[in-house]
């Protein structure tokens, strides 16, 4: 019976309070964050800290009308291949090395000698028709992805994004190695 007093006095009374705190200064109600912390402890703590903040999003509206800006200039593309970095269009049975000349002419030839082409990759999503070829740099380092997506029955057409920051798949292959590294030393 201690241990459940012990508990809610300094596990969820706490937790409930910051969770409270976090979402009201982000303009979420505080109640209601109160009791999310308090009945789901640190899960609700976590969750009151990646609220997006409401506040924020009404600052930067006034500071745009503050210049002129209002809701008719902005003009928010929902067309996602915008986003790309550039995007060109090859039959299918191009090779990895057409694919990654075509990149290289579109990204200059400054771009050419970061490419280890012992570490290209191509993915192909089983019944997709969706490729993605993920190029690195001689370091290991993600530098370019490049999605296919099929338009005709011959040929796809490739978009170049940027990578992510740390993307999951190399954390995961980091862990890999490492874990690797200890089997063999035999250490455990």
């Amino acid at each position: 019976m201690n241990y459940l007093i012990y508990f809610i006095l300094f596990i969820t009374i706490p937790c409930g309070f910051f969770s409270s705190k976090i979402a009201g200064n982000k303009g979420w109600d505080r109640l209601n964050w109160f009791l999310a912390g308090f009945f789901f402890n640190i899960i609700g703590l976590f969750s009151a800290s990646a609220l997006h903040d409401r506040k924020q999003r009404e600052y930067l509206r006034l500071i745009a009308e503050s210049q002129g800006i209002n809701d008719d200039k902005i003009q928010i593309n929902s067309n996602l291949k915008s986003q790309y970095l550039g995007r060109f269009i090859l039959p299918k049975s191009s090779s990895r090395l057409d694919i990654i000349e075509k990149i290289i002419e579109i990204m200059g030839t400054d771009f050419a000698p970061n490419i280890d082409r012992n570490k290209v990759v191509i993915r192909k999503q089983p019944y997709s028709s969706y490729r993605q070829l993920i190029l690195r740099n001689l370091k290991g380092s993600l530098i370019l992805i490049a999605h296919g997506k099929e338009v005709s029955q011959s040929e796809y057409e490739w978009f170049l994004e940027n990578p992510p920051s740390i993307p999951l798949p190399d954390i995961l292959l980091i862990f890999r190695s490492r874990l690797t590294q200890f089997r063999r030393s035999g250490d455990y």
